[in-house]
């Protein structure tokens, strides 16, 4: 059993079952390997991916997150619902063709 203050107790805490922060942490960290694995690929190949296909691969990273553990659904759910706000004032302030 780890003692408080003791390095064996150190690494417990940084366990994900442990720390509910290091689970957070570590869906956002899934979430940027996704995002930044995505726009290597596309930029590699000469694609434009824009601010949409951002969007979509950051959407499913969050879904990938939530499905394993390690977001709460709530933010599966602010993402969507602030993706969904940020689309509608865009195409009301007259956004063209994805810029």
């Amino acid at each position: 059993m780890a003692v408080p203050g003791s390095i064996d107790y150190m690494f417990a805490q940084l366990s994900l079952t442990a720390n509910p922060w290091a689970s957070t942490i570590a869906g956002f960290i899934l979430v940027l390997i996704i995002v930044f694995s995505a726009i290597a690929i596309f930029g590699k190949n000469k694609q434009n991916l824009g601010a949409f296909g951002i969007l979509i691969f950051t959407f499913l990273g969050t879904v990938l997150a939530t499905v394993f553990g390690l977001f709460p659904a709530y933010v599966l759910l602010v993402f969507v619902i602030i993706s969904l706000v940020a689309i509608l004032i865009k195409s009301i302030m007259g956004g063209k063709n994805g810029e």
